[in-house]
C-alpha cells in the first residue's frame, strides 16, 4: 500500500491507521516511514541534490523487506522521489532509478492519492505551509 500526495495530505495517518488494521488482524506487514520528515523536524535545508539520499534511503527500507512481509505500507513510496524532485527541482535524475526499480521488482503494489484538506493541514513536521503544499497537490 503506498500513499502518494502532497505535504500535508494524510499519508502518513492513513499509513499509520491500514498497518495498525492489518497488524491487528494478523497480517503480515511492516511500515516504512518518510525518511526526510526527519529532516524537517531537526529543520534541516534540503538541497538539489538531497533527494537522491531520500531515495536511496527508501529503496533500502523498502528493499530489506522484499521477501519478508507480505504487506509493506508506506507514506513515502518510491515514485514519490520523482514527483518531488521534480516539482521543486525541475530535475528528474531520480526517474531512471525509480522506473528500474519499479521494472526489477516484481510487487502488487496498490496506490492511493491523497487530498489535502485545510481543517485538518498541521504545519508540525513540514517544510511548507498549507498554500505552499496546495501548489504542489
Amino acid at each position: 500500500h503506498n500513499y502518494i500526495g502532497a505535504p500535508g495530505s494524510g499519508k502518513s495517518t492513513k499509513a499509520a491507521e491500514q498497518y495498525s488494521l492489518l497488524k491487528k488482524s494478523g497480517a503480515s506487514v511492516e511500515i516504512v516511514n518518510e525518511y526526510a520528515k526527519s529532516w524537517a523536524y531537526e529543520k534541516k535545508k534540503i538541497g538539489k541534490f538531497d533527494q537522491y539520499y531520500f531515495l536511496g534511503k527508501q529503496l533500502r527500507y523498502i528493499s530489506r523487506l522484499d521477501g519478508e512481509v507480505e504487506n509493506i505500507i508506506t507514506d513515502s513510496p518510491v515514485i514519490l522521489s520523482y514527483i518531488y524532485e521534480n516539482f521543486y527541482f525541475k530535475t528528474e535524475h531520480c526517474l531512471p532509478i525509480v522506473e528500474y526499480y519499479l521494472r526489477e521488482t516484481n510487487h502488487r503494489s496498490k496506490y492511493y492519492l491523497l487530498k489535502i484538506d485545510k481543517d485538518t493541514y498541521k504545519q508540525e513536521g513540514r517544510y511548507q505551509t498549507f498554500e505552499e503544499a496546495l501548489e504542489n497537490e
